[in-house]
């Protein structure tokens, strides 16, 4: 296990700004070495929010969200070279659970990380819930101790915070607040209007301000020799680790 070296898996190419872009640039800063694996192309975000398939079609909405995660985590600080993209298909990660877990594990021996960070299971989109499943998967398999964290990116309808079982460390991320705000404004595909039939962009002013509080909470757990247990007290905002 090297202590000081995490991986970041994104269900989507956006997924690690938006749900811990501020811990990210705070882990850098003291000293992290920070990878960041995307599972998925993300093609389908117009086609399953619009219903456009065309102008831009899913390649090509494939490169713009690739492009804008390339662009968005360079300003986090992470480098070019530690962005990885794999080609799941948008929306098929639970078909495909067998062979994302194979991958991940490959990564997590390969990169031997003390921290892995993911989404949790009680988000909103399919491939979020899918991802948490197959990372916890890994962890509990993977043959060193790591410590899980699990961000939030979108829970599912009628879901918060508060109805999540787990305790919860919220890492306070008011200093590098500036850095992710920075980031964010990256993403086009979800804040400007890429189609002209499209009505609305896919982000409300209150999404982009969900992702910008000072801080950014984590459902975190221990496997391997550590233990599979919470480590923090529910709703203790803190930067420790």
């Amino acid at each position: 296990m090297t202590e000081k070296r995490i991986v970041v898996f994104a269900p989507h190419p956006d997924d690690e700004t938006l749900g811990c872009g501020g811990t990210l640039v705070k882990r850098l800063k003291e000293g992290f070495e920070v990878w960041i694996v995307v599972l998925t192309r993300g093609q389908n975000l117009m086609a399953v929010v619009f219903d456009i398939h065309d102008s831009p079609n899913p390649d090509q909405v494939c490169e713009i969200r690739r492009e804008e995660t390339r662009q968005a985590t360079k300003i986090l600080g992470v480098p070019l070279e530690n962005l990885i993209c794999w080609d799941y298909d948008d929306g098929a990660l639970d078909a495909r659970a067998e062979d994302v877990l194979e991958q991940v594990l490959g990564i997590l021996r390969e990169k031997k990380p003390g921290e892995v960070y993911c989404t949790n299971q009680y988000e909103g989109h399919p491939d979020h819930r899918a991802a948490s499943s197959v990372v916890r998967q890994a962890c509990a398999l993977h043959d060193s101790p790591v410590k899980l964290y699990e961000y939030i990116v979108g829970l599912k309808h009628g879901t918060s915070v508060d109805d999540i079982e787990e305790p919860i460390e919220e890492i306070d991320i008011s200093a590098e607040l500036s850095m992710k705000r920075e980031a964010v404004k990256v993403f086009k595909s979800h804040l400007d209007v890429l189609s002209d039939a499209q009505p609305h962009p896919v982000f409300s002013d209150d999404d982009v301000a969900s992702f910008l509080q000072p801080f950014e909470s984590f459902v975190v757990t221990a496997h391997g020799s550590l233990n599979s247990k919470a480590v923090c007290q529910n709703r203790h905002r803190a930067g420790c680790r």
